[in-house]
Formats: C-alpha cells, structure tokens, sequence
C-alpha cells in the first residue's frame, strides 16, 4: 500500500506530490517526516468515485466528489456511522449494504492540477500575466483552476476575479473503468 498526498513545502513554497509506503495516519503524518517528494509543482491530486446509476440515485445524484456531492452528505445512502468518512463504505460479505458501499463502483476519475515553475520576466510580457478579469470571462490560466472538491480561490479585494499569481495552471483528467469484478464481491 502507498499513500500519495499533496503538501507545500514550508521551506521553499513549493507544492509536491509525496508519497510513503504504508497507510495515511492523520495522527502521525500531519505533516510527519515519513513521505518522500516524488514531482514538484503538483497542486492538487483528487480521487473521484464514480458509482452505477442505480446505486447513486438519491439527493445528491451521480457522486462526483464536488462540495456538495460527497460519500457522507447523505443519510440516506450512508446510513451507517462507518460511511461517513467520503470514503466507500465497505460493508462486507454480510448485511445490508448502502448504495454507496465500494461494491458499487464503477469507476475512479484521477485529477490533477499542475503549476509551471515562476515564470520569468521574458515569459510574463509573453504571456500578458498582468490581465485580469472576472473568473466568468477570463482565458488567462494564472490561477489555480477548480478541481472536484476545491473551488477557485478568489481575490479579496475583487470578488469576482480569482487570485491570479505568476504560474501557469493546468488541471489534467482520466477517468478509469473497472471492469471483470467478482459478482457481489
């Protein structure tokens, strides 16, 4: 088992993808000394569950893991204390399951966004990094983009603009079916 987790290094301000053979143990790997820098300049890495149409009809419809449409926002379809963690449920061989429980997936959607290193001087006169425009009307990619769970982080000063910096962004997304799985297992 390998945990992977994104952390921006308190040194040198740079986000990087980590990971450590074994578990995630909130207790002990907040930050913890256990993870290993494997890529620089990964701002985000997101796992989405992608369900059966059966199992993720409910309040929330298909789950895809977005503020609103997380594992444990659903009383209905979690019903038991175990499911409430936005991971899948694993009810096992015996009982009743909720709709929600890892038998029922279909899929994983992987996404990740990735930053260019600061650009320099030439590249931001290229680049026009000075424009700014509210987030409805902009084509500029010098801020963070939305990614499942994690809006875009918005100016303080301008509400409606986000907060651009001097990176260019890149959000990439595969979604993986699964297929073959032992029936019921």
């Amino acid at each position: 088992m390998i945990s992977l987790r994104v952390l921006t290094d308190s040194v040198d301000g740079v986000p990087k993808l980590q990971q450590k053979l074994g578990l995630f143990d909130p207790n002990t790997d907040n930050p913890g000394t256990l993870f290993t820098n494997v890529l620089e300049n990964v701002e985000d890495l997101q796992v989405a569950y992608v369900y059966s149409q059966t199992a993720a009809a409910g309040a929330n419809g298909l789950v895809w893991n977005t503020a609103s449409q997380t594992i444990g926002s659903d009383a209905v379809r979690c019903p038991t204390p175990g499911c409430d963690t936005h991971v899948p449920f694993q009810g096992g061989p015996t009982g009743a399951l909720p709709p929600l429980d890892i038998q029922n997936v279909i899929g994983l959607r992987f996404s990740v966004t990735g930053r260019s290193p600061l650009l320099p001087i030439g590249a931001r006169k290229l680049t026009n990094i000075d424009v700014k425009n509210p987030l409805a009307t902009t084509t500029s990619r010098h801020f963070r983009p939305a990614s499942e769970d994690h809006a875009v982080t918005m100016d303080p000063i301008h509400p409606t603009w986000p907060l651009y910096d001097q990176y260019d962004h890149y959000r990439a997304t595969a979604t993986l079916m699964l297929r073959n799985r032992i029936p019921g297992g």
